[in-house]
Order: structure tokens, then C-alpha cells, then sequence
């Protein structure tokens, strides 16, 4: 029974994993890719100078980031709860 438990807790750590890397790969692509989206907008504003669009680009940007590293964490207390975080200081 601890076994199974195991190899479950195991396969839920891998599709966390999984999950983090198509998320960061799916937002590079748009940033760098698209022509409607937040990447050309910051782009177009820096282009031309129009420094409230770029900053007001960026800060969403940064809450979008936020909240999908608040998001993720989450998840990995729960799909993943022996996990212990590290930090070298």
C-alpha cells in the first residue's frame, strides 16, 4: 500500500514538473512570437517611446508572474508534499 502511495505521489511530482516547463515555454513563445499579445504590444511601445504603455506592459507582466509562481507553488504542496525547498544564501 505505501508503495503504490508512493509511485503516485511520484507521478503527480512529474506532471508538476511537466506543467512548469509547457507554462514558461508557452510564455517565451508568445513573447517573442505573437502580434496581438503582450510581447509585441512592449515591443512596439519601446519602439516608439511610449513609455506609459511599455511600463504599464511590464507591470503586468510581473503580476502575470506572480501569481502563476504563487499558483505553482500551491500545486507543488500539494501534488508534491516531501518536496523540501532548498536555498543556498
Amino acid at each position: 500500500m505505501f508503495e503504490t502511495t508512493k509511485i503516485k505521489l511520484l507521478n503527480n511530482y512529474v506532471i508538476l514538473s511537466r506543467l512548469i516547463v509547457n507554462l514558461y515555454n508557452q510564455i517565451r513563445v508568445e513573447m517573442i512570437f505573437s502580434n496581438t499579445c503582450l510581447g509585441s504590444v512592449l515591443w512596439l511601445a519601446w519602439e516608439t517611446m511610449r513609455l506609459t504603455h511599455m511600463y504599464s506592459v511590464l507591470i503586468i507582466i510581473s503580476i502575470v508572474g506572480m501569481v502563476a509562481t504563487w499558483l505553482l507553488k500551491i500545486a507543488k504542496k500539494k501534488l508534491a508534499p516531501w518536496h523540501q525547498e532548498t536555498r543556498i544564501t
